[in-house]
């Protein structure tokens, strides 16, 4: 790209009411989404979501698939009807059909043995794996990453609700900043995976293999923080001291920045993980 190309990028970002380092940091991540077009493939490539319930739309995550040139599908474990009895059996499409596939959050525990349908998403991950297929793991999903691997998954010491800071240990796959959060239990790193983010309440990312877990949601926009607080989210926010209105504000306010940071999230996780 030359610098003319440039310019007319940076041209087309409006100005932003924040510090100059944050500033520059917006624009920079930007121009670099921006000029990584030719990231964009074919729409032969297949992604499966798995998501948990019926609360849990796509979000950044969803639209960065989309943007790379996946064909999307979704398949729901629970669906809305059981939502009050999670605890059925479920028949799981073949996963070794996509290219791709992506693990979203639940409000339940890896670790609750009574979920007939953990173990089995725990034996197509470990499926996977053996077939070397690309996994995205995320808050459950990267909890269900951890169990199949080995790794302990237990209730964490302090719920973490809302905006957090993640400090990354490698910032070509994960970029460090504020992240989604919304867990009350957290994983051990697997012997044999890298730890790749952190921050002082839990660990926020490790990869194994050609597999990426992620703690926090990069995932969340409006729509599904307005699913959980609607959903006995707001109980357990304000049960706990969280100021659910400045959490809504903080995520109007800085939702630019976070679709730019989780798509450039998703795209290091198709160039390390996937295109490799």
């Amino acid at each position: 790209m030359n610098v003319e190309a440039m310019k007319t990028i940076f041209s087309s970002i409006p100005p932003r009411r924040q510090s100059r380092a944050t500033n520059t940091k917006f624009l920079k991540l930007k121009a670099i989404l921006e000029i990584e077009n030719v990231w964009k493939t074919g729409t032969d490539m297949k992604a499966l979501f798995i998501e948990h319930d019926h609360l849990s739309p796509l979000g950044h995550v969803g639209e960065a698939i989309s943007d790379l040139g996946y064909d999307i599908e979704e398949f729901v474990v629970v669906k809305e009807e059981n939502f009050t009895n999670p605890y059925l059996e479920v028949e799981f499409p073949d996963q070794t059909s996509f290219d791709i596939v992506i693990y979203l959050g639940a409000p339940w525990a890896v670790y609750d043995e009574s979920l007939p349908w953990v173990n089995k998403e725990i034996s197509m991950i470990r499926q996977s794996q053996e077939l070397n297929q690309p996994i995205l793991g995320i808050c459950f999903g990267g909890q269900l990453l951890a169990k199949a691997n080995g790794a302990n998954v237990r209730a964490s010491l302090a719920k973490e609700i809302g905006w957090h800071y993640v400090t990354s240990t490698d910032e070509s796959i994960i970029p460090s900043g504020p992240y989604f959060q919304w867990h009350g239990d957290c994983f051990d790193t697997p012997r044999g995976a890298l730890e790749l983010a952190f921050n002082g309440a839990a660990n926020q990312a490790f990869s194994i293999e050609r597999s990426l877990a992620l703690q926090f949601h990069p995932e969340v926009e409006l729509e599904a923080l307005t699913k959980w607080v609607d959903n006995g989210g707001r109980e357990e926010a304000e049960a706990i001291g969280i100021d659910l209105e400045r959490v809504v504000a903080q995520t109007i306010l800085t939702l630019e920045e976070s679709r730019l940071r989780s798509h450039q999230l998703v795209r290091n996780f198709h160039k390390n993980f996937v295109a490799r």
